[in-house]
């Protein structure tokens, strides 16, 4: 799938073919030479990166990525029970992303959105999605600052998208977190990977992912996605460096980081219901 991102990136006509245990990947016979070129070059890259500063993997102790799994088992069960026919009506009252009443500064709509869905189908496509690239961002910098930064890409999102409305709007879902998540990975990765390719590759790629996720379906809300990608990114670039300057942090900085986005969440919440 990486080297599938690479050449989606650089623009190479391509696809993955899965045989029993067995993935390969296929491009036209003109553009194999340029195929493996590239994913050479994208090796080297990460190979002397890691090689310069002794970061190419990182320890995610305590937790890593188990905590994230867990993490978005969890937060799927919880984001199904808030469907239930009963809560929906309350919860999108006191929650749903209505940017007339953000523009009024409700400021935790653009949280309590993030956690409300649509129907199961949407539920499970955010969940699917959002659960792949958190445990990439979670590679890069770790459990807590992934889910916090998770959380601020997906909150400045919908606060920059509901401000740029002027009419009536209503969005929910975890659509701009997760869009977050992949700006957040493609700033990281800007700062981590060197030279000017790698950060060609890096930013092609997480615009790619934008093009092939984030445009489709006619509910889709596109600007969210966007600013949501945009937001990401911008908060990537500081993480990036500081797990470049730093190294991994340890493991009570991820708790606390963790609990943070946590009682954020909860807060909002609570602001909800006492608010409205």
């Amino acid at each position: 799938m990486e080297w599938s991102l690479v050449l989606t990136a650089r623009g190479i006509r391509h696809k993955i073919v899965r045989e029993r245990d067995v993935s390969r990947l296929l491009v036209p016979s003109d553009l194999k030479n340029l195929a493996e070129e590239e994913i050479g070059l994208y090796e080297r890259e990460n190979l002397c990166w890691g090689e310069k500063t002794g970061h190419a993997e990182f320890s995610l102790k305590p937790g890593g990525h188990e905590a994230s799994i867990w993490a978005v088992i969890v937060l799927s069960a919880v984001f199904g029970l808030a469907l239930r026919a009963e809560w929906m009506p309350v919860l999108m009252s006191h929650g749903q992303g209505a940017a007339l009443d953000i523009q009024k500064g409700e400021w935790w709509r653009t949280i309590t959105s993030l956690t409300i869905h649509a129907d199961p189908a949407h539920l499970l496509g955010n969940m699917a999605a959002g659960g792949l690239v958190i445990l990439w961002l979670t590679e890069l910098v770790g459990p807590g600052p992934a889910w916090l930064l998770a959380l601020l890409s997906g909150m400045s999102g919908n606060m920059i998208n509901a401000f740029l409305k002027d009419q009536p709007f209503v969005s929910v879902g975890a659509s701009t977190a997760v869009f977050g998540v992949i700006g957040a990975i493609t700033g990281s990765q800007i700062i981590l990977r060197r030279g000017g390719k790698a950060v060609l590759v890096s930013l092609g790629t997480g615009l790619a992912l934008l093009a092939m996720l984030g445009s489709g379906g006619e509910r889709t809300d596109l600007g969210a996605h966007f600013w949501g990608f945009v937001s990401g990114l911008m908060l990537g670039l500081p993480a990036g460096k500081m797990i470049k300057r730093n190294g991994n942090l340890p493991g009570w900085l991820h708790g606390m980081l963790i609990a943070i986005t946590s009682v954020t969440v909860i807060s909002a919440w609570v602001m909800a219901f006492i608010m409205g």
